[in-house]
């Protein structure tokens, strides 16, 4: 939906003919997810900028988390991608007008002074709880606070020593785990949590490659996707390449952060900027940084600088061990995800992937016709009618349904899997989550690939029958 020039001239004219000048438009929507609304709230911001009416968009999501949004649509070298994932709340990033607006702004502002850039804003309270990102510290926020009333206020309320004491208790990995089983009724999943069920298979499979080891903790090595492996060379001493391998694997693994190379005193390294701490095995404090730095055997250079954490690392050898380290389990794990969206494609599947920690997947098949998608996925493993019999418009039959897919996906896959079922509503759609290891990830995408192949020979091959007798699914319904 595109607004007419029209009325572009009439929001002018009521700004015109108020007595006192407007500084805030607001334009609400009746309710969230439809994109008719903030598509028309793009078009109607491009009429405001074009006459110099708007200077800033803000959006009702978080605050802080904004401020990522703005650093990159004012030159900033983030990734978009890692942009609308991080930067936003309230799932907003997955909107396509939302990444749209992004991508306008930084267009916008590319060409112009920066007096003349157009801001982003979040308003809403850093709040946001769930089960898959848990809540982000206040510790940067308040570091960010605290160092602006120092530098611009006479008195302080507070020393930094005395916000650290109250934050410390806080800040640790067995701390935040507790406190996430007190609210959610299970244990963490994160990175630093006690893992359940079986361990991840360490063998290769076909098409892969083994990480050979490399120096202290060799034995924890993580097989990766041959076209996703990335050749670190611990002698490597050109930082231009240096730099791309480690901005590379970066992107790769879903973290948020920017490389760029910098020089000293000492000579050239390379500096990496991370900004929350979505899939970090730390706290964004320099103590936490350096401690895990330091057990992982990376010697490297931690401080804080503008509400970043800021890791310097001098040689290649470094940046091939931090790669090893803190980011290959992600990137292994993604390419997993991508391996078996591949495969979920050509049979019209396209679920939600999403990577609690390194070692967990989640699928998430969405849709508004009774849970089609996962009938069709039950179709591929081999039980056709796994749907037969159940409602599957009402709560109790999805219930069933995912009853049946994880005996199914257990006699597949191997034991731990778990698969739930999300009634919707008006406005969201009915969800089957099916939450796997990651090699159990491979094992499915492995499965799906391998009944296609043998699917298309047998049509192939097979002479042309008359009638053939439909396969039957024997199973206990609970």
């Amino acid at each position: 939906m595109a607004i007419d020039e029209s009325m572009h001239t009439s929001v002018e004219w009521s700004l015109n003919e108020r007595a006192r000048q407007s500084r805030l438009l607001g334009l609400g929507e009746p309710f969230h997810g439809e994109e008719t609304f903030p598509r028309l709230r793009n078009d109607l911001l491009r009429g405001l900028v074009d006459r110099d009416r708007c200077r800033c968009v803000a959006l009702e999501s978080d605050c802080l988390a904004g401020r990522l949004v703005d650093d990159h649509v004012r030159g900033g070298t983030w990734h978009l991608d890692q942009v609308m994932a991080d930067g936003f709340s309230h799932g907003f990033g997955a909107s396509p007008a939302n990444r749209a607006l992004v991508t306008w702004l930084g267009e916008h502002n590319r060409s112009r002074p920066s007096a003349d850039h157009v801001r982003f804003a979040g308003f809403d309270a850093p709040m946001e709880n769930s089960a898959e990102s848990g809540a982000h510290s206040p510790r940067a926020a308040l570091d960010t606070l605290h160092t602006f009333l120092t530098a611009n206020s006479a008195t302080v309320p507070h020393t930094w020593a005395r916000i650290e004491d109250l934050l410390a208790d806080n800040a640790t990995p067995a701390a935040e785990a507790a406190l996430y089983e007190r609210i959610f009724g299970v244990p963490a999943q994160g990175a630093d949590a006690p893992r359940h069920g079986p361990l991840p298979d360490q063998t290769p499979a076909p098409g892969r490659a083994e990480t050979p080891p490399r120096g202290r903790g060799a034995g924890s090595t993580h097989p990766l996707t041959l076209e996703r492996q990335l050749a670190v060379t611990t002698n490597e001493s050109d930082f231009s390449s240096l730099r791309g391998v480690l901005a590379d694997a970066v992107d790769s693994a879903g973290v948020t952060g920017a490389v760029s190379r910098r020089r000293d005193d000492e000579g050239e390294f390379l500096e990496l900027r991370l900004i929350g701490s979505r899939r970090l095995p730390f706290a964004l404090t320099t103590e936490a940084a350096a401690a895990w730095l330091e057990a992982a055997g990376v010697d490297a250079t931690v401080d804080c600088r503008d509400a970043c954490l800021v890791i310097s690392l001098r040689d290649g050898r470094s940046v091939d061990r931090l790669v090893e380290r803190l980011l290959r389990p992600f990137m292994y794990a993604e390419s997993v995800c991508e391996r078996l969206g591949d495969a979920l494609a050509p049979h019209r599947l396209h679920p939600q992937l999403s990577l609690p920690d390194s070692g967990s997947l989640v699928l998430a098949l969405r849709d508004s016709e009774a849970l089609g998608a996962a009938v069709r996925l039950g179709a591929l493993l081999g039980a056709g009618d796994i749907g037969e019999g159940l409602k599957l418009h009402r709560p109790r039959g999805m219930r069933k349904l995912a009853a049946r897919m994880r005996l199914l996906l257990t006699g597949a896959l191997g034991r731990g899997v778990r698969v739930l079922a999300e009634p919707g509503c008006a406005h969201e759609q009915d969800e089957l989550s099916i939450h796997l290891t990651v090699e159990q990830g491979l094992r499915l995408a492995g499965r799906i690939a391998a009944e296609s192949v043998r699917a298309e020979q047998e049509e192939a091959s097979s002479p042309v029958e008359e009638s053939r007798i439909p396969p039957i699914w024997i199973s206990s319904d609970p």
